[in-house]
């Protein structure tokens, strides 16, 4: 039993096109459990817990990018003096 949830959808709309994109995933029942759980807490679509959830590991994978470059800009510093 594998539970397999449509993140996003592309949709052309004439001259505006509002582009998405679609990612079908596997996700572990243990994961949609808390899932299931926390949307029925929160009274939140799936899709929007997706996109909360992928807006924050973005900012945070990119928070970390940036932290990883100044330590490295830092490091490269100090051994040039």
């Amino acid at each position: 039993n594998q539970n397999i949830l449509l993140i996003f959808k592309r949709t052309d709309k004439g001259n505006n096109m509002n582009l998405k994109h679609q990612y079908l995933m596997n996700i572990n029942d243990d994961d949609w459990n808390n899932l299931q759980v926390i949307r029925r807490i929160t009274d939140t679509t799936f899709a929007t817990l997706m996109r909360e959830g992928l807006r924050y590991v973005v900012k945070q994978k990119l928070e970390n990018i940036s932290q990883r470059r100044k330590m490295s800009e830092t490091l490269s510093n100090m051994g040039n003096v």
